[in-house]
């Protein structure tokens, strides 16, 4: 979380301007989804129901880091990707992934059917996530 507030911190928002403000419907449905998987699911599908973000943001971390179009000076989300292509972010990722993947095989298919559904639903979370700083004013 001190990553998160330190880096809002560079834009001029405070830690209690982040706490007093009132937190977007896309933001609420996104984590009272995954507080539901956590409560009402096993660790497998808390595991999974957090997958499109652990993964996604490496991934576009790294497709950004990567692409020589990408402007990095003066770019101020420039920290943001150097935050999610770093070694101990990357490892948490390989970490996570290799976790899945070790449990995943030892799975029913209908099990896997229950997993892939939570794995859509959280990555279609994530994607309103990522779509509500458009209709931020």
């Amino acid at each position: 979380m001190a990553l998160h507030v330190d880096y809002c911190k560079e834009f001029g928002i405070s830690k209690q301007e982040l706490e007093n403000h009132e937190e977007n419907q896309a933001c609420t449905a996104y984590t009272r989804y995954m507080l539901d998987v956590g409560q009402s699911e096993d660790w497998l599908a808390l595991q999974v129901a957090l997958a499109p973000c652990l993964i996604g943001y490496a991934v576009i971390a790294k497709r950004l880091h990567e692409d020589p179009l990408t402007v990095r000076e003066g770019n101020i989300y420039w920290k943001w990707i150097e935050n999610y292509v770093a070694e101990d972010y990357t490892q948490a990722v390989e970490v996570g992934s290799e976790l899945l993947e070790h449990y995943a095989v030892k799975q029913s298919p209908s099990r896997i059917e229950e997993l892939v559904k939570i794995f859509i639903h959280a990555t279609r979370m994530e994607a309103g996530f990522w779509d509500m700083g458009y209709g931020e004013k």
